[in-house]
């Protein structure tokens, strides 16, 4: 909605971003290394890494599209594999779940973890939240979660962008690059752009394409 581009607005340095962007190299070429994803699949070793050569931005909205995976990435949202303890700030592990609350409901919470902390067995709470409003505020999950609150935050620059997930239980985005006339990939958990392949060569998985979601709406001039 307009209102949630809004507050996404608000949480973004565009100025920054768009001074970052116009001081980027436009380079024809550029060299990634990928690294291992957060949780490892089955089976990855370091023998899946590996370097591809990607086609650099070719015009001032393709590098705000990078300076703003970088920002979401580096500066913004919060890889979670377990909760450090809100208690004592000890490290806790995943020990099932437990009943959403009404509030959890609210925003679109139905799964909630549990992570006991195993310095002081403090139990903490943590929501899946799939509401991209509530995820501008916790700023934190896993891959559903970014790419959830980086598709509101793409969208709220106006880029065109489609939420895509697939069967082996990952989740990014594809932002539509007029420059370019193509959906570029773009993962936010990784910092990684026009790099469909990242999880085949990178991380060593066979990807079954789901579905991709997408609109019309641009609110950004």
């Amino acid at each position: 909605s307009p209102s949630l581009q809004a507050e996404a607005r608000a949480c973004i340095p565009i100025t920054t971003l768009k001074e970052r962007a116009s001081s980027r190299e436009d380079v024809a070429e550029r060299s990634v290394s990928f690294s291992a994803p957060p949780v490892a699949s089955p089976g990855f070793s370091k023998a899946h890494f590996t370097h591809i050569v990607w086609n650099a931005p070719r015009s001032e909205r393709d590098r705000l599209l990078l300076e703003l995976l970088a920002w979401f990435k580096n500066e913004f949202f919060t890889w979670v594999n377990a909760l450090p303890c809100a208690n004592c700030n000890g490290e806790t592990h995943v020990e099932g779940g437990v009943a959403p609350t009404d509030d959890d409901l609210r925003w679109g919470a139905h799964r909630v973890e549990l992570h006991r902390c195993k310095t002081c067995g403090f139990a903490n709470r943590f929501p899946r939240y799939n509401h991209p409003g509530k995820l501008l505020q916790s700023r934190r999950g896993r891959c559903g979660e970014w790419a959830n609150c980086f598709v509101l935050c793409a969208r709220a620059l106006s880029f065109e962008t489609r939420y895509i997930f697939d069967y082996t239980d990952h989740v990014w985005a594809e932002v539509y690059s007029d420059a370019q006339g193509r959906w570029l990939h773009c993962d936010p958990c990784e910092n990684a752009c026009d790099t469909p392949r990242m999880y085949e060569t990178g991380w060593g998985k066979n990807r079954k394409l789901g579905c991709c979601l997408t609109q019309d709406i641009r609110a950004f001039g």
